[in-house]
């Protein structure tokens, strides 16, 4: 379910920001700064642009970075099981089930094509990271482009110095139009990321009730074994070893969430619907 999830939602992101409308917001906004960065002779907004530069590009490494460690260690868990079943196996056939990196449809028989497979598996998990750290920057280098242009238009503004050789009045009404360019950009980007970030928050929250489900069923199940084990075979030590695991079993088991609770069933139920109220208001 994990992994159908994160590919799921790599897809979607890939295909969302090369559409169209997404193309052309970054198109327009990479020409938009090469022309500032060409006419402008303020140090302190040049300042700003090479500050914005630095830090996207090590965002941009970071997240990309943090994709590749990830995979790392996906597939070098991966091998280590592999490891462990053939230590633990030593004459198991072509044909007998074997543990895989990811869970994955091949056309072929893949225990039989083990190798094969296990390459593929591989190359896909990279691949698909590959894939999301892209998309991630893209999300990312636009939301800095847009903190850079506020900032811009804030030294601008902060820097108007009244004289009568001056036309405040235009220069206001240049300003106003720049602002007014940025709100239009801003509700741009909410139409064309809403359904990303919708998409990621939902799928989190999804795969974390998953994960809750899974750990309800396994306290209610460690409760039924330890009540219809023979208890009452057993001296009366272990009757009250057996009573003092049952009302530790009425306890249910939680997940933290750091300094803002637990993560409940309901706290998923919440998020999910959460995430669609934001980007409803966002796109309004």
């Amino acid at each position: 379910m994990k992994n159908i999830s994160f590919v799921t939602v790599v897809a979607a992101k890939t295909a969302i920001v090369q559409s169209y409308r997404i193309t052309s917001m970054v198109t327009a906004a990479s020409k938009e700064e090469r022309e500032e960065m060409v006419v402008i002779e303020d140090s302190v907004i040049k300042k700003i642009h090479g500050n914005q530069i630095k830090f996207t590009n090590i965002m941009a490494v970071v997240l990309v970075s943090c994709s590749y460690i990830t995979g790392i260690i996906y597939i070098t868990d991966g091998l280590y099981r592999i490891y462990s079943f053939y230590e633990a196996n030593p004459n198991v056939k072509p044909t007998d089930p074997k543990p895989h990196c990811v869970l994955f449809w091949f056309p072929v028989n893949k225990d039989v094509y083990y190798k094969m497979s296990m390459v593929y598996e591989m190359f896909h998990i990279f691949q698909t990271l590959n894939y999301n750290g892209a998309a991630q920057t893209v999300v990312c280098s636009m939301m800095v482009f847009l903190k850079t242009e506020l900032k811009i238009l804030q030294h601008n503004v902060s820097s108007i110095k009244y004289s009568n050789d001056s036309n405040i009045e235009d220069i206001l009404k240049g300003y106003s139009k720049k602002h007014q360019e940025l709100i239009k950009w801003v509700k741009d980007f909410n139409i064309s990321f809403q359904y990303i970030i919708l998409l990621e928050y939902s799928v989190i929250s999804v795969t974390l009730a998953t994960i809750l489900i899974g750990i309800v069923q396994s306290s209610s199940n460690l409760t039924d074994a330890i009540y219809f084990c023979p208890w009452y075979e057993f001296d009366e030590t272990s009757k009250y070893l057996v009573l003092f695991m049952l009302l530790k079993c009425k306890k249910p088991l939680t997940i933290a969430n750091g300094p803002f609770g637990y993560l409940t069933m309901e706290a998923a139920a919440s998020r999910i619907k959460l995430s669609y109220t934001v980007v409803s208001v966002f796109s309004t």
